[in-house]
């Protein structure tokens, strides 16, 4: 169940409780937007059923059957005239041990496609699969190991959930282990962790091979890091690559008020739209800035390239910054501003694509919170975009909006 699947909702309602082994929940809404994931075995399509509104329906139960082992069962239901999609499943988790457990889950779906969707996928009007998951885990204090393996038939669905890849079936064996600092040392952790999985479709055909290892380290000034290498063959468009990736995260605070970080990969990366190998530089730093008891200040962007044999394909380069003011527990004001500029050399493409795209939103958000779970929020957001046809930004839409919930607890 992914929430914002529920996008526009003209109303909804969610009931949840627990009386002594027993938990229960139960969501309802009616969506004035409806669309969804369409997976497959190397990719997803997002399907938009334009001017469908949508009923919804999710209900979950769960038994706890010791302290730690569970059973449960989850129905999400969505549909509006021709359009139908229905996931049943049941899951668990088993604990042997106090340290070895066994998670499992088997999911069956039932999708009724409108002929909309029937002609821009070559799909059938009715659709039926069946999916499952296991996973055993032995998690000890040094160290850690787990083995999984997953199986999704090529026409399972799950509208509500967030399930990108179906058709195939994956085995992952891999394991962790961590020494610990003593007392009084700055560096207080540090490990590695890594796993080797495969991935073949449900024809036999493999998909994917891969191999990772990780090391962690965490020390002074609220230091974490992590950083590693993944060496994979994958299988795109009827060939094969090789990819070999170095990835490295970290983060830190500098002072007690501001936090900084990055994220960075550099190595191999299929170029999906031309079917070739290039190699790929991604940068995604990062801060986080209390300024007093009432100002907070975000700000992250993301510097991506690839390079391909012809020369660089694209550069994005991506902004969001964020500022709030607290007002009291109660009472937020917050400003997000979001820019997006993507140079791309046409000539290295094999269809026709823009040199240069660009676009920038706003969004201005009144929050009130009347309890933990009962919220006032009124907004204005609006987009504007450039590219090849345009001779600067144009704004597409403007906003205003509320949304309102109330919690009532018993």
């Amino acid at each position: 169940m992914h929430t914002r699947n529920i996008a526009a909702p003209d109303y909804g309602l969610k009931i949840s409780g627990k009386s002594e082994d027993n938990s229960a929940g139960l969501i309802v809404a009616r969506d004035t937007t409806t669309s969804f994931l369409l997976p497959g075995s190397l990719g997803s399509d997002i399907v938009i059923l334009e001017g469908v509104e949508s009923d919804v329906l999710v209900a979950r139960y769960q038994k706890d059957i010791s302290d730690k082992s569970n059973v449960g069962a989850l129905v999400t239901h969505r549909s509006n005239g021709d359009y139908e999609n229905t996931v049943t499943s049941a899951d668990g988790k088993y604990y042997f041990t106090e340290f070895d457990s066994l998670e499992f889950q088997y999911m069956h779906s039932e999708s009724t496609n409108p002929q909309q969707v029937q002609d821009d996928f070559e799909l059938a009007r009715k659709q039926s699969d069946d999916a499952y998951s296991l996973r055993f885990r032995r998690s000890k204090k040094n160290y850690g190991v787990n083995v999984s393996y997953n199986d999704f038939g090529e026409d399972f669905r799950a509208d509500l959930g967030f399930i990108s890849k179906v058709n195939y079936k994956k085995l992952a064996i891999g394991g962790d282990y961590t020494w610990y600092g003593e007392k009084d040392s700055d560096w207080t952790r540090w490990g590695f962790f890594g796993d080797w999985d495969k991935t073949e479709d449900q024809d036999g055909q493999e998909l994917e091979e891969e191999a990772e290892l990780h090391f962690n380290l965490q020390g002074p000034m609220q230091f974490q890091s992590n950083f590693g290498v993944v060496t994979r063959k994958r299988f795109f468009d009827n060939e094969f690559f090789d990819e070999d990736r170095f990835l490295m995260w970290f983060q830190f605070k500098p002072f007690a008020n501001l936090t900084v970080g990055n994220f960075m990969l550099l190595g191999d990366q299929i170029d999906f739209a031309n079917t070739q190998l290039g190699e790929i530089s991604l940068f995604e730093p990062y801060i986080n800035w209390q300024m007093g008891k009432h100002f907070n200040l975000r700000i992250s962007a993301t510097h991506q390239s690839l390079d391909v044999p012809g020369g660089e394909l694209f550069t994005a380069k991506l902004y969001d910054t964020r500022l709030a003011y607290q007002f009291n527990i109660r009472s937020r004001l917050s400003l997000t501003l979001q820019t997006t500029d993507i140079d791309r050399e046409p000539l290295l493409y094999f269809d026709a694509v823009d040199r240069n795209s660009k676009s920038f939103g706003t969004q201005l958000l009144y929050s009130y919170k009347i309890n933990p779970l009962s919220l006032v929020y009124l907004g204005y957001s609006d987009n504007a975009i450039d590219n090849d046809n345009l001779d600067s930004l144009e704004k597409t839409d403007k906003t205003i909006f509320a949304k309102f919930s109330y919690m009532w607890q018993y």
